[in-house]
This record gives C-alpha cells, structure tokens and sequence, in this order.
C-alpha cells in the first residue's frame, strides 16, 4: 500500500514537472512572437528616424521610443534565457522523477512477484499439514 502511495505521489510530481514545462514552453514561443514583434517595431522606427526632417522634439520622441523598444528587447531576451534555465532544469526533474517511478514499478512488480511465490509456497505447505492431518486420522 505504501509503494502505492509513492508511485500516486511521484506520478502527481511529474505531471506537475510536466506542467510547468509546458507552459514555459508556451510563455518561451510568446516570448519569441514578441521578440519579433520588437524587431519590426525597432526596425520601423529605425526607418521613420532617418526620414525624419521635423522638429527635435519629435526626432527625440522617436529616438527615446527606440531606446525603450531596445531596453524591452534586451529584457525579454533575459527573461528568456531564465525560462530556458528554468525549462531546462523542469526537464531534468522530470527526467529524474520519471527514473525514480520506474525503479519503484520494477520494485513493486519485484514485491508482487515475491509475494506471490510466499503465498504458494504457505498453500504448499498447508496442503502437505492437511494431508499429514488425514494420514494421521
């Protein structure tokens, strides 16, 4: 009973690991359609900037807008590379959990097995009594 309560704990653990790995897999593709996105947008102003031929202010309202898109960018790539990490080592957990459930069924099936043989192995030797009981009779 107790090897099944750690097999339902273990599987509940990788489902878990499974989970989050899949939504940082989601939130990384987010990341990168972003990332895109910022490029577009970096490469737009960089084309209206050299074009630009009207007041100051205007030419440092764009060049401030880029120098956010390029502050974002380089964030998101951050972020980024920290969902990596952290998807990497998700994997990995789950790698180890998904072996440590494997051990614990071939150790189960090993018990099972084990108790299997005992319980012939007493019906045996509770037919040999009970024909011994006859014989004596």
């Amino acid at each position: 009973m107790q090897g099944a309560c750690i097999l339902a704990e273990d599987g509940r653990a990788i489902l878990l690991e499974q989970e989050k790995f899949e939504k940082s897999t989601r939130i990384s593709k987010a990341c990168d359609a972003f990332l895109k996105s910022a490029e577009n947008f970096q490469r737009a102003f960089k084309y209206d900037f050299d074009f630009l031929t009207s007041s100051d202010s205007t030419v440092q309202a764009v060049a401030q807008c880029k120098l956010h898109a390029t502050s974002l960018h380089r964030h998101v790539l951050e972020c980024k590379e920290e969902l990596r990490i952290e998807q990497s080592n998700a994997k990995a957990q789950l790698m180890h959990k998904q072996h440590e459930l494997d051990r614990l069924e071939r150790r189960e099936k090993e018990v099972l097995r084990d108790l299997r043989e005992q319980a012939q192995h007493l019906e045996s030797i509770l037919q040999l009594q009970g024909s011994r009981g006859l014989n004596a009779t």
